[in-house]
């Protein structure tokens, strides 16, 4: 199985550009040029700081999974995983675009029409 949940560089330098390299599979859910605006960035806070999440890469990707499926509301959702309706909510409109890059056209196309 492959991963695409790690979207931190490469330890290795291009000497060239002296810029990161990314990860090829995490491009299938990132478009080339958010790459490179993130690649520009000057960071103020230290990377990796801030809130963690509350749920892990994998279970966010299975809540959304579980709602195109089920279809089952955002409060329900919440109770399964042990989060509030509003991080479900958050955590499924961040993840529904970039699963619809990913999805074969046909399937998602046969989900959005149910939603």
């Amino acid at each position: 199985m492959v991963s695409c949940f790690n979207l931190r560089p490469i330890k290795t330098v291009n000497k060239a550009s002296d810029s990161p390299k990314w990860d090829a599979s995490c491009i299938a859910l990132r478009t080339q040029s958010e790459l490179e605006a993130e690649l520009k960035k000057t960071r103020i806070i230290k990377k990796g700081a801030g809130r963690k999440t509350k749920l892990s890469f994998e279970e966010q990707i299975l809540l959304t999974l579980i709602y195109l499926r089920q279809l089952t509301t955002f409060q329900l959702l919440g109770i399964q995983f042990g989060v509030s309706e509003t991080t479900v909510n958050d955590t499924f409109n961040y993840w529904f675009p970039l699963l619809g890059k990913l999805l074969p056209p046909s399937l998602f196309e046969q989900v959005k029409k149910r939603i």
